[in-house]
Protein backbone atom coordinates (compact mmCIF):
# COMPACT_ATOMS: atom_id res chain seq x y z
CA UNK A 1 0.00 0.00 0.00
CA UNK A 2 0.93 3.86 -0.90
CA UNK A 3 1.32 6.45 2.05
CA UNK A 4 -1.88 8.04 0.38
CA UNK A 5 -3.77 4.82 0.70
CA UNK A 6 -2.64 4.10 4.53
CA UNK A 7 -3.53 7.76 5.23
CA UNK A 8 -6.90 7.56 3.91
CA UNK A 9 -6.99 4.13 6.16
CA UNK A 10 -6.29 5.24 9.08
CA UNK A 11 -8.47 8.30 8.94
CA UNK A 12 -11.61 6.25 7.82
CA UNK A 13 -10.77 4.04 10.72
CA UNK A 14 -10.26 6.56 13.16
CA UNK A 15 -13.74 7.92 12.17
CA UNK A 16 -14.94 4.71 12.62
CA UNK A 17 -13.90 4.03 15.89
CA UNK A 18 -15.02 7.96 16.91
CA UNK A 19 -18.47 6.65 16.19
CA UNK A 20 -18.87 3.59 17.65
CA UNK A 21 -17.21 4.76 20.82
CA UNK A 22 -19.31 7.56 21.77
CA UNK A 23 -22.30 5.66 20.49
CA UNK A 24 -23.98 6.19 23.94
CA UNK A 25 -22.96 9.91 23.93
CA UNK A 26 -24.85 10.10 20.23
CA UNK A 27 -28.17 8.96 21.68
CA UNK A 28 -27.97 11.52 24.13
CA UNK A 29 -27.18 14.40 22.41
CA UNK A 30 -29.52 13.71 19.33
CA UNK A 31 -32.39 13.15 21.95
CA UNK A 32 -31.04 15.08 24.97
CA UNK A 33 -31.51 12.35 27.16
CA UNK A 34 -28.73 12.21 29.18
CA UNK A 35 -29.83 8.88 31.55
CA UNK A 36 -28.90 6.06 29.41
CA UNK A 37 -25.67 7.83 27.83
CA UNK A 38 -21.80 7.27 29.37
CA UNK A 39 -21.25 9.86 32.39
CA UNK A 40 -20.57 12.85 30.07
CA UNK A 41 -18.51 14.79 33.27
CA UNK A 42 -16.03 11.98 34.04
CA UNK A 43 -15.15 10.84 37.31
CA UNK A 44 -18.12 12.20 39.40
CA UNK A 45 -17.33 15.79 38.01
CA UNK A 46 -14.44 15.53 39.45
CA UNK A 47 -11.85 16.30 36.54
CA UNK A 48 -13.98 18.68 34.78
CA UNK A 49 -14.13 20.69 37.57
CA UNK A 50 -10.29 21.06 37.46
CA UNK A 51 -11.23 21.97 34.03
CA UNK A 52 -13.40 24.81 35.06
CA UNK A 53 -11.09 26.43 37.88
CA UNK A 54 -8.34 26.43 34.90
CA UNK A 55 -10.45 27.62 32.60
CA UNK A 56 -11.39 30.83 34.48
CA UNK A 57 -7.05 31.25 34.98
CA UNK A 58 -6.37 29.54 37.85
CA UNK A 59 -3.24 27.80 36.94
CA UNK A 60 -2.46 26.59 40.54
CA UNK A 61 -5.56 24.54 40.77
CA UNK A 62 -5.06 23.62 44.66
CA UNK A 63 -8.72 22.53 44.95
CA UNK A 64 -11.71 23.32 42.61
CA UNK A 65 -13.76 23.28 45.69
CA UNK A 66 -12.37 24.94 48.46
CA UNK A 67 -12.16 28.34 48.40
CA UNK A 68 -9.53 29.19 50.46
CA UNK A 69 -7.20 26.43 48.99
CA UNK A 70 -8.57 27.29 45.38
CA UNK A 71 -4.94 29.25 44.31
CA UNK A 72 -2.67 26.84 46.50
CA UNK A 73 -0.06 24.34 45.30
CA UNK A 74 -1.55 21.44 43.07
CA UNK A 75 0.56 18.19 42.99
CA UNK A 76 1.96 18.37 39.70
CA UNK A 77 1.40 20.79 36.96
CA UNK A 78 -1.39 19.45 34.89
CA UNK A 79 -0.73 19.90 31.30
CA UNK A 80 -3.93 16.91 30.59
CA UNK A 81 -6.30 19.79 32.74
CA UNK A 82 -5.02 22.98 30.97
CA UNK A 83 -5.48 21.88 27.49
CA UNK A 84 -9.11 21.63 27.82
CA UNK A 85 -9.02 24.29 30.24
CA UNK A 86 -7.54 26.68 27.71
CA UNK A 87 -9.93 25.32 25.10
CA UNK A 88 -12.90 26.25 27.05
CA UNK A 89 -12.10 29.63 27.53
CA UNK A 90 -11.12 30.79 24.07
CA UNK A 91 -14.59 29.44 23.00
CA UNK A 92 -16.53 30.65 25.86
CA UNK A 93 -17.67 27.14 26.29
CA UNK A 94 -20.42 25.10 29.53
CA UNK A 95 -18.34 22.12 30.51
CA UNK A 96 -20.65 19.51 29.12
CA UNK A 97 -20.43 20.98 25.63
CA UNK A 98 -16.65 20.73 26.25
CA UNK A 99 -16.57 17.72 27.45
CA UNK A 100 -18.75 16.25 24.49
CA UNK A 101 -16.67 18.05 21.87
CA UNK A 102 -13.82 16.69 23.58
CA UNK A 103 -14.77 13.30 23.80
CA UNK A 104 -14.98 13.11 19.66
CA UNK A 105 -11.77 14.98 19.31
CA UNK A 106 -10.07 12.81 22.14
CA UNK A 107 -11.50 10.19 20.63
CA UNK A 108 -10.51 9.93 16.88
CA UNK A 109 -6.90 11.59 18.08
CA UNK A 110 -6.31 8.85 20.06
CA UNK A 111 -7.56 6.27 17.61
CA UNK A 112 -5.49 7.88 14.65
CA UNK A 113 -2.60 7.84 17.01
CA UNK A 114 -2.88 4.08 18.07
CA UNK A 115 -3.74 2.61 14.59
CA UNK A 116 -0.11 4.33 13.34
CA UNK A 117 1.68 3.45 16.76
CA UNK A 118 0.58 -0.68 15.54
CA UNK A 119 0.79 0.22 11.97
CA UNK A 120 4.85 0.82 13.18
CA UNK A 121 5.46 -2.01 15.26
CA UNK A 122 4.16 -4.25 12.51
CA UNK A 123 5.97 -2.69 9.73
CA UNK A 124 3.12 -1.38 7.99
CA UNK A 125 1.50 -4.94 7.63
CA UNK A 126 -2.45 -4.70 7.63
CA UNK A 127 -2.59 -6.72 10.92
CA UNK A 128 -1.54 -3.34 12.51
CA UNK A 129 -4.93 -2.22 11.62
CA UNK A 130 -6.04 -4.90 13.38
CA UNK A 131 -4.38 -5.23 16.25
CA UNK A 132 -5.06 -1.40 17.04
CA UNK A 133 -8.72 -2.15 16.59
CA UNK A 134 -8.82 -4.86 19.63
CA UNK A 135 -6.56 -2.65 21.65
CA UNK A 136 -9.56 0.60 21.30
CA UNK A 137 -12.18 -1.64 21.54
CA UNK A 138 -10.71 -3.36 24.41
CA UNK A 139 -13.51 -3.29 27.44
CA UNK A 140 -14.22 -1.05 30.13
CA UNK A 141 -10.55 -1.67 32.10
CA UNK A 142 -9.56 1.20 29.87
CA UNK A 143 -12.16 3.85 30.61
CA UNK A 144 -12.41 5.96 27.35
CA UNK A 145 -15.68 7.59 28.25
CA UNK A 146 -13.68 9.79 30.68
CA UNK A 147 -12.90 12.59 28.98
CA UNK A 148 -10.10 14.56 30.45
CA UNK A 149 -8.66 11.03 32.39
CA UNK A 150 -7.28 9.08 30.52
CA UNK A 151 -8.87 10.77 26.82
CA UNK A 152 -6.45 13.96 26.90
CA UNK A 153 -3.56 11.60 29.13
CA UNK A 154 -3.66 8.79 25.97
CA UNK A 155 -2.81 11.31 23.29
CA UNK A 156 -0.08 12.49 24.88
CA UNK A 157 0.99 9.01 25.89
CA UNK A 158 0.18 7.69 21.86
CA UNK A 159 2.61 10.48 20.79
CA UNK A 160 5.58 9.03 22.61
CA UNK A 161 4.85 5.54 21.66
CA UNK A 162 4.28 6.74 17.93
CA UNK A 163 7.93 8.35 18.35
CA UNK A 164 9.27 4.94 19.87
CA UNK A 165 7.52 2.36 17.24
CA UNK A 166 8.81 5.23 14.54
CA UNK A 167 11.01 3.19 11.81
CA UNK A 168 14.61 4.98 10.82
CA UNK A 169 17.50 3.92 8.73
CA UNK A 170 19.43 3.14 11.66
CA UNK A 171 16.59 0.76 13.35
CA UNK A 172 15.78 -1.15 10.67
CA UNK A 173 17.24 -1.51 7.09
CA UNK A 174 14.88 0.40 4.56
CA UNK A 175 12.92 -2.90 3.21
CA UNK A 176 11.96 -3.93 6.29
CA UNK A 177 10.77 -0.55 8.56
CA UNK A 178 8.44 0.67 5.37
CA UNK A 179 7.17 3.49 4.89
CA UNK A 180 8.17 6.56 6.95
CA UNK A 181 11.59 5.86 7.56
CA UNK A 182 14.33 7.76 7.67
CA UNK A 183 17.73 9.27 7.82
CA UNK A 184 17.49 11.82 9.93
CA UNK A 185 17.98 9.36 12.72
CA UNK A 186 18.39 12.78 15.72
CA UNK A 187 14.93 13.80 14.75
CA UNK A 188 13.13 11.22 16.12
CA UNK A 189 15.34 11.34 19.51
CA UNK A 190 15.01 14.64 20.04
CA UNK A 191 10.51 13.88 19.05
CA UNK A 192 11.01 11.01 21.87
CA UNK A 193 12.45 13.33 24.09
CA UNK A 194 9.81 16.19 24.11
CA UNK A 195 6.91 14.00 24.37
CA UNK A 196 8.56 11.95 27.28
CA UNK A 197 8.81 15.19 28.98
CA UNK A 198 5.71 15.94 28.36
CA UNK A 199 4.16 12.91 29.81
CA UNK A 200 5.56 14.33 33.11
CA UNK A 201 2.88 16.78 33.24
CA UNK A 202 -0.23 14.61 32.19
CA UNK A 203 -0.07 11.35 34.04
CA UNK A 204 2.55 9.99 36.29
CA UNK A 205 1.89 6.39 35.39
CA UNK A 206 3.00 7.14 31.77
CA UNK A 207 6.04 8.82 32.30
CA UNK A 208 7.25 6.33 35.03
CA UNK A 209 6.32 3.77 31.89
CA UNK A 210 8.05 5.75 29.60
CA UNK A 211 11.59 6.20 31.31
CA UNK A 212 12.78 2.75 31.67
CA UNK A 213 11.28 1.72 28.20
CA UNK A 214 13.86 4.12 26.65
CA UNK A 215 16.57 3.33 28.80
CA UNK A 216 15.99 -0.35 27.95
CA UNK A 217 15.35 -0.32 24.50
CA UNK A 218 18.48 1.71 24.21
CA UNK A 219 20.49 -0.82 26.07
CA UNK A 220 19.42 -3.54 24.05
CA UNK A 221 20.69 -1.18 20.81
CA UNK A 222 24.00 -1.04 22.86
CA UNK A 223 24.44 -4.95 23.06
CA UNK A 224 23.47 -5.76 19.34
CA UNK A 225 26.07 -3.00 18.12
CA UNK A 226 28.50 -3.41 20.67
CA UNK A 227 29.34 0.38 20.29
CA UNK A 228 27.73 3.37 22.12
CA UNK A 229 25.37 5.65 19.81
CA UNK A 230 25.91 8.93 20.75
CA UNK A 231 22.65 9.95 18.88
CA UNK A 232 20.56 8.10 21.05
CA UNK A 233 22.16 9.52 24.57
CA UNK A 234 21.31 12.83 23.14
CA UNK A 235 17.29 13.13 24.48
CA UNK A 236 18.30 12.11 27.84
CA UNK A 237 19.55 15.53 29.00
CA UNK A 238 16.46 17.03 26.95
CA UNK A 239 14.08 14.85 28.76
CA UNK A 240 15.58 16.28 32.00
CA UNK A 241 15.85 19.79 30.65
CA UNK A 242 12.01 19.14 29.67
CA UNK A 243 11.19 17.90 33.61
CA UNK A 244 12.94 20.18 35.18
CA UNK A 245 9.95 22.36 36.01
CA UNK A 246 8.27 19.42 37.04
CA UNK A 247 11.19 18.29 39.44
CA UNK A 248 11.02 21.37 40.64
CA UNK A 249 7.66 21.55 40.99
CA UNK A 250 7.98 18.29 43.30
CA UNK A 251 10.53 18.99 45.33
CA UNK A 252 8.80 22.77 46.68
CA UNK A 253 5.96 21.17 47.49
CA UNK A 254 7.44 17.79 49.06
CA UNK A 255 8.70 20.64 51.38
CA UNK A 256 4.97 21.87 52.42
CA UNK A 257 4.25 20.13 56.32
CA UNK A 258 1.02 18.42 54.65
CA UNK A 259 2.79 16.71 51.81
CA UNK A 260 3.67 13.80 53.22
CA UNK A 261 0.03 13.20 55.08
CA UNK A 262 -1.64 14.34 52.18
CA UNK A 263 0.44 11.32 49.39
CA UNK A 264 -0.23 9.16 51.96
CA UNK A 265 -3.75 9.91 51.41
CA UNK A 266 -3.75 9.11 47.71
CA UNK A 267 -2.61 5.85 48.49
CA UNK A 268 1.18 5.63 48.63
CA UNK A 269 2.32 2.65 50.30
CA UNK A 270 5.62 2.29 52.54
CA UNK A 271 6.34 -0.93 51.68
CA UNK A 272 8.94 -3.46 49.69
CA UNK A 273 6.33 -6.15 49.15
CA UNK A 274 6.16 -7.39 44.99
CA UNK A 275 2.63 -5.57 43.82
CA UNK A 276 0.43 -6.80 40.62
CA UNK A 277 1.74 -10.59 41.16
CA UNK A 278 -1.32 -11.37 39.07
CA UNK A 279 -0.30 -9.49 36.40
CA UNK A 280 3.56 -10.41 36.38
CA UNK A 281 2.53 -14.41 36.28
CA UNK A 282 0.67 -14.09 33.41
CA UNK A 283 3.00 -11.12 31.82
CA UNK A 284 5.71 -14.08 32.40
CA UNK A 285 3.85 -16.48 30.87
CA UNK A 286 3.29 -14.61 27.59
CA UNK A 287 6.40 -13.95 27.07
CA UNK A 288 7.93 -17.52 27.86
CA UNK A 289 5.28 -18.62 25.34
CA UNK A 290 6.62 -16.34 23.02
CA UNK A 291 10.44 -17.70 23.51
CA UNK A 292 9.48 -20.63 22.93
CA UNK A 293 7.63 -19.96 19.58
CA UNK A 294 10.11 -17.79 18.26
CA UNK A 295 12.87 -20.41 18.64
CA UNK A 296 10.60 -23.51 16.95
CA UNK A 297 9.89 -21.16 14.25
CA UNK A 298 12.91 -19.80 13.73
CA UNK A 299 14.92 -22.98 13.48
CA UNK A 300 11.90 -25.07 11.42
CA UNK A 301 10.51 -22.67 9.16
CA UNK A 302 11.31 -19.68 7.14
CA UNK A 303 10.29 -16.68 9.12
CA UNK A 304 8.91 -14.21 7.98
CA UNK A 305 8.68 -10.72 10.66
CA UNK A 306 5.75 -8.29 9.69
CA UNK A 307 6.65 -6.90 13.47
CA UNK A 308 9.12 -4.88 16.00
CA UNK A 309 9.79 -8.17 18.14
CA UNK A 310 12.38 -6.22 20.19
CA UNK A 311 10.65 -3.42 21.30
CA UNK A 312 7.15 -5.26 22.01
CA UNK A 313 9.05 -7.67 24.18
CA UNK A 314 11.17 -4.89 26.08
CA UNK A 315 7.94 -2.99 26.61
CA UNK A 316 6.42 -6.23 28.39
CA UNK A 317 9.73 -6.90 30.40
CA UNK A 318 9.21 -3.16 31.79
CA UNK A 319 6.04 -4.09 33.31
CA UNK A 320 8.72 -6.18 36.13
CA UNK A 321 10.70 -2.97 36.53
CA UNK A 322 7.53 -0.49 37.15
CA UNK A 323 5.60 -2.77 39.23
CA UNK A 324 8.44 -4.04 41.36
CA UNK A 325 10.09 -0.35 42.18
CA UNK A 326 9.18 -0.46 45.55
CA UNK A 327 11.04 -2.94 46.72
CA UNK A 328 14.04 -0.49 46.15
CA UNK A 329 12.52 2.86 46.72
CA UNK A 330 10.41 1.43 49.43
CA UNK A 331 7.27 3.24 48.65
CA UNK A 332 4.17 1.70 46.97
CA UNK A 333 2.57 3.80 44.26
CA UNK A 334 -1.78 3.25 44.52
CA UNK A 335 -3.35 1.74 41.80
CA UNK A 336 -1.18 -0.54 40.25
CA UNK A 337 -3.68 -1.67 38.05
CA UNK A 338 -2.97 1.97 36.40
CA UNK A 339 -0.23 0.84 34.22
CA UNK A 340 -2.40 -2.04 32.94
CA UNK A 341 -3.76 -0.02 29.87
CA UNK A 342 -0.20 0.87 28.85
CA UNK A 343 0.46 -2.59 29.57
CA UNK A 344 -1.82 -3.81 27.62
CA UNK A 345 -0.95 -1.82 24.04
CA UNK A 346 2.46 -4.35 24.09
CA UNK A 347 0.54 -7.32 25.34
CA UNK A 348 -1.92 -6.62 22.18
CA UNK A 349 0.89 -6.33 20.37
CA UNK A 350 2.74 -9.26 20.99
CA UNK A 351 -0.52 -11.48 20.65
CA UNK A 352 -1.29 -10.21 17.25
CA UNK A 353 2.36 -10.80 16.46
CA UNK A 354 1.94 -14.22 17.51
CA UNK A 355 -1.52 -15.24 15.57
CA UNK A 356 -0.01 -13.83 12.95
CA UNK A 357 3.61 -15.89 12.70
CA UNK A 358 0.60 -18.56 12.73
CA UNK A 359 -1.13 -17.42 10.49
CA UNK A 360 1.67 -16.96 7.72
CA UNK A 361 4.14 -20.14 9.17
CA UNK A 362 1.68 -23.10 9.97
CA UNK A 363 0.54 -24.08 6.25
CA UNK A 364 2.54 -22.04 4.63
CA UNK A 365 1.95 -24.26 1.60
CA UNK A 366 -1.45 -23.09 1.77
CA UNK A 367 -1.60 -19.25 2.39
CA UNK A 368 -5.25 -18.94 1.36
CA UNK A 369 -5.89 -20.62 4.90
CA UNK A 370 -3.65 -18.18 6.89
CA UNK A 371 -5.15 -15.08 5.70
CA UNK A 372 -8.78 -16.59 6.70
CA UNK A 373 -7.24 -17.61 10.49
CA UNK A 374 -6.27 -13.92 10.81
CA UNK A 375 -9.49 -12.62 9.41
CA UNK A 376 -11.17 -14.99 11.67
CA UNK A 377 -9.74 -14.36 14.85
CA UNK A 378 -9.68 -10.47 14.25
CA UNK A 379 -13.40 -10.59 13.69
CA UNK A 380 -13.84 -12.83 16.79
CA UNK A 381 -12.02 -10.19 18.83
CA UNK A 382 -13.45 -7.24 17.92
CA UNK A 383 -17.06 -8.37 17.91
CA UNK A 384 -15.71 -9.50 21.74
CA UNK A 385 -14.11 -6.52 22.90
CA UNK A 386 -17.02 -4.15 20.98
CA UNK A 387 -19.75 -6.27 22.09
CA UNK A 388 -18.60 -5.81 25.88
CA UNK A 389 -17.00 -2.39 25.71
CA UNK A 390 -20.18 -0.60 23.52
CA UNK A 391 -22.31 -0.06 26.89
CA UNK A 392 -25.26 2.12 26.72
CA UNK A 393 -25.87 1.92 30.26
CA UNK A 394 -22.82 2.98 31.67
CA UNK A 395 -24.24 5.42 33.92
CA UNK A 396 -25.51 8.82 33.57
CA UNK A 397 -24.30 12.53 34.08
CA UNK A 398 -25.10 14.36 37.23
CA UNK A 399 -27.81 16.36 36.07
CA UNK A 400 -29.92 13.16 34.95
CA UNK A 401 -29.55 12.17 38.73
CA UNK A 402 -31.17 14.94 39.63
CA UNK A 403 -34.90 15.08 40.34
CA UNK A 404 -36.56 18.01 39.53
CA UNK A 405 -37.04 19.81 42.99
CA UNK A 406 -32.62 19.19 43.51
CA UNK A 407 -32.64 20.88 39.80
CA UNK A 408 -34.50 23.84 40.77
CA UNK A 409 -32.31 24.06 43.68
CA UNK A 410 -29.64 24.31 41.77
CA UNK A 411 -30.81 26.54 38.97
CA UNK A 412 -31.32 29.22 41.03
CA UNK A 413 -28.02 30.25 41.97
CA UNK A 414 -27.42 30.71 38.08
CA UNK A 415 -30.75 32.30 37.95
CA UNK A 416 -29.57 34.81 40.41
CA UNK A 417 -26.10 35.31 39.01
CA UNK A 418 -24.83 33.73 42.41
CA UNK A 419 -21.22 32.66 41.67
CA UNK A 420 -17.63 32.37 43.47
CA UNK A 421 -18.95 32.05 46.64
CA UNK A 422 -19.05 29.25 49.62
CA UNK A 423 -22.22 26.60 50.15
CA UNK A 424 -22.89 24.15 52.10
CA UNK A 425 -24.73 21.55 50.34
CA UNK A 426 -25.89 18.01 51.43
CA UNK A 427 -23.55 15.59 49.41
CA UNK A 428 -26.01 15.16 46.68
CA UNK A 429 -25.87 18.36 45.62
CA UNK A 430 -22.42 18.81 46.21
CA UNK A 431 -20.75 18.60 42.53
CA UNK A 432 -23.93 19.89 40.67
CA UNK A 433 -23.50 23.62 42.94
CA UNK A 434 -20.07 23.58 42.29
CA UNK A 435 -19.82 22.70 38.18
CA UNK A 436 -22.92 23.85 37.16
CA UNK A 437 -23.03 27.66 39.44
CA UNK A 438 -19.47 27.91 39.63
CA UNK A 439 -19.33 28.02 43.46
CA UNK A 440 -17.16 26.58 46.27
CA UNK A 441 -18.13 23.84 48.31
CA UNK A 442 -17.69 23.70 52.25
CA UNK A 443 -16.35 19.88 51.72
CA UNK A 444 -16.47 18.01 48.68
CA UNK A 445 -15.38 14.23 48.94
CA UNK A 446 -12.46 14.19 46.78
CA UNK A 447 -10.80 17.32 48.45
CA UNK A 448 -8.58 14.14 49.86
CA UNK A 449 -6.48 14.18 46.80
CA UNK A 450 -5.59 17.84 47.10
CA UNK A 451 -2.39 19.11 49.03
CA UNK A 452 -4.55 19.87 52.67
CA UNK A 453 -3.34 19.23 55.93
CA UNK A 454 -5.63 16.23 57.34
CA UNK A 455 -6.77 17.64 59.99
CA UNK A 456 -9.04 20.11 58.69
CA UNK A 457 -10.56 17.80 56.62
CA UNK A 458 -11.56 16.13 59.81
CA UNK A 459 -12.57 19.57 61.29
CA UNK A 460 -15.16 20.02 57.64
CA UNK A 461 -16.41 16.40 57.57
CA UNK A 462 -17.25 16.37 61.36
CA UNK A 463 -20.03 18.74 60.04
CA UNK A 464 -20.62 17.99 56.67
CA UNK A 465 -24.35 16.77 56.12
CA UNK A 466 -24.68 16.17 59.71
CA UNK A 467 -28.45 14.97 59.79
CA UNK A 468 -27.31 12.51 56.90
CA UNK A 469 -27.91 9.17 58.79
CA UNK A 470 -26.14 7.56 56.10
CA UNK A 471 -22.84 9.12 56.87
CA UNK A 472 -23.18 9.07 60.69
CA UNK A 473 -24.20 5.31 60.93
CA UNK A 474 -21.20 4.32 58.19
CA UNK A 475 -18.24 5.91 59.35
CA UNK A 476 -16.01 3.40 58.88
CA UNK A 477 -16.99 3.48 55.49
CA UNK A 478 -16.65 6.86 54.90
CA UNK A 479 -13.02 6.82 56.00
CA UNK A 480 -11.59 7.29 52.36
CA UNK A 481 -13.50 11.05 52.05
CA UNK A 482 -10.86 12.07 54.68
CA UNK A 483 -7.94 9.95 54.73
CA UNK A 484 -8.12 8.40 51.04
CA UNK A 485 -7.14 4.93 50.10
CA UNK A 486 -3.87 4.66 52.34
CA UNK A 487 -6.83 2.33 54.70
CA UNK A 488 -8.19 0.16 51.34
CA UNK A 489 -4.74 0.14 49.93
CA UNK A 490 -3.11 -1.46 53.08
CA UNK A 491 -6.30 -4.01 53.63
CA UNK A 492 -6.03 -5.23 50.32
CA UNK A 493 -2.11 -5.75 50.41
CA UNK A 494 -2.43 -7.36 53.25
CA UNK A 495 -5.05 -9.88 51.80
CA UNK A 496 -2.76 -10.12 48.46
CA UNK A 497 -0.49 -11.24 51.16
CA UNK A 498 -1.81 -13.62 52.51
CA UNK A 499 -3.42 -15.43 50.05
CA UNK A 500 0.18 -15.81 48.98
CA UNK A 501 1.14 -17.10 52.73
CA UNK A 502 -1.73 -19.73 52.96
CA UNK A 503 -1.19 -21.07 49.45
CA UNK A 504 2.57 -21.51 50.07
CA UNK A 505 1.93 -23.21 53.66
CA UNK A 506 -1.50 -25.07 52.86
CA UNK A 507 -3.12 -23.14 55.87
CA UNK A 508 -6.73 -21.74 55.05
CA UNK A 509 -6.64 -18.27 54.21
CA UNK A 510 -7.52 -15.41 56.65
CA UNK A 511 -8.97 -12.42 55.55
CA UNK A 512 -8.14 -9.03 56.92
CA UNK A 513 -10.99 -6.59 57.94
CA UNK A 514 -11.09 -3.31 56.65
CA UNK A 515 -11.90 -2.18 60.43
CA UNK A 516 -8.78 -3.03 61.71
CA UNK A 517 -7.25 -0.81 59.47
CA UNK A 518 -8.72 2.27 60.75
CA UNK A 519 -5.95 3.98 63.10
CA UNK A 520 -8.75 6.75 64.22
CA UNK A 521 -11.38 6.97 66.56
CA UNK A 522 -14.98 8.20 64.89
CA UNK A 523 -16.34 7.72 67.97
CA UNK A 524 -16.32 11.36 69.27
CA UNK A 525 -17.29 12.37 65.81
CA UNK A 526 -20.75 10.21 65.60
CA UNK A 527 -21.21 11.50 68.68
CA UNK A 528 -20.81 15.16 67.69
CA UNK A 529 -22.90 14.52 64.67
CA UNK A 530 -25.63 12.81 66.57
CA UNK A 531 -26.22 15.45 68.97
CA UNK A 532 -24.74 18.63 66.67
CA UNK A 533 -23.72 21.52 69.24
CA UNK A 534 -25.07 24.98 67.67
CA UNK A 535 -22.36 27.07 68.21
CA UNK A 536 -19.73 24.44 67.22
CA UNK A 537 -21.94 24.44 63.63
CA UNK A 538 -21.84 28.48 63.68
CA UNK A 539 -18.77 28.41 64.15
CA UNK A 540 -17.45 26.15 61.39
CA UNK A 541 -19.63 28.03 59.22
CA UNK A 542 -17.63 31.39 60.03
CA UNK A 543 -14.34 29.79 59.87
CA UNK A 544 -14.97 28.31 56.32
CA UNK A 545 -16.75 31.41 55.36
CA UNK A 546 -20.31 29.89 54.40
CA UNK A 547 -22.08 32.51 52.26
CA UNK A 548 -24.92 29.96 51.41
CA UNK A 549 -26.40 26.67 53.31
CA UNK A 550 -28.71 24.27 51.60
CA UNK A 551 -30.69 21.75 53.55
CA UNK A 552 -33.80 19.82 53.55
CA UNK A 553 -37.19 21.45 54.06
CA UNK A 554 -38.08 18.60 56.35
CA UNK A 555 -34.88 19.59 58.73
CA UNK A 556 -36.39 23.62 58.80
CA UNK A 557 -37.04 23.04 62.34
CA UNK A 558 -33.82 21.38 62.87
CA UNK A 559 -30.36 23.00 63.82
CA UNK A 560 -30.09 24.17 59.77
CA UNK A 561 -33.42 26.52 60.62
CA UNK A 562 -31.32 27.74 63.76
CA UNK A 563 -28.64 29.43 61.73
CA UNK A 564 -29.35 33.08 61.07
CA UNK A 565 -29.89 34.43 57.52
CA UNK A 566 -32.62 34.77 55.26
CA UNK A 567 -34.40 32.36 53.71
CA UNK A 568 -33.63 33.30 49.68
CA UNK A 569 -35.34 30.08 48.21
CA UNK A 570 -37.75 27.42 49.35
CA UNK A 571 -39.66 24.92 47.09
CA UNK A 572 -40.45 22.34 49.59
CA UNK A 573 -37.83 20.23 49.09
CA UNK A 574 -35.07 22.37 50.17
CA UNK A 575 -34.01 25.73 51.60
CA UNK A 576 -31.22 28.03 50.48
CA UNK A 577 -30.47 30.25 53.56
CA UNK A 578 -28.10 33.15 53.13
CA UNK A 579 -25.96 32.53 56.37
CA UNK A 580 -23.28 35.77 55.18
CA UNK A 581 -26.52 38.05 56.39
Amino acid sequence: MTKKQHFILIILFGVIMTLIVNLGLARAVIFGDYSRAKEILSGGGYYLALVNESSKGNWNMGSPFIKEWADKEYLYPALNIHTPGVFKRIFDLDLKTTSIILSYLSIFIIAVLAIATFLFAFRFHYFGYLAAVAYVFFPRMIGWGQVISPQINFIFLFLFLLLYFWPTSQSAPRSDSGIGATSNFWKREIGLAISAGLLFYTYPYHWTYALPLLFFSDLWEFFKERKINWQRLIKYPLILLFASWYLLHLWNISQLSYYKETMVRIGALYSRWPAGILTQAVIFLLLLFTAVIYKYFFSKHNFRIHFDLSKIVIGLLVTFVVLNQQLITGMQLEFNSHYLPVILIFATALVGALVLIFSENVRPDRPGRGRLFIAAAAWLIVVFFAGRFIYFNAGADFESRLNGKELETVEWFIQNGVSNKVVYAPRQLNTPINLLTDNYLYFHDSQEVHLIPTEELIDRFTYFDILNREITDNLIEQQVVIFGQTFKSSWQKDNVTNHIKAFLSGKPFKPATLESYTKYDFEPMRQKRLRPDLEDFKARLEKYHVDYLIYRAEYRDSIYGSISGDVVFDNGAYIIKNSRR
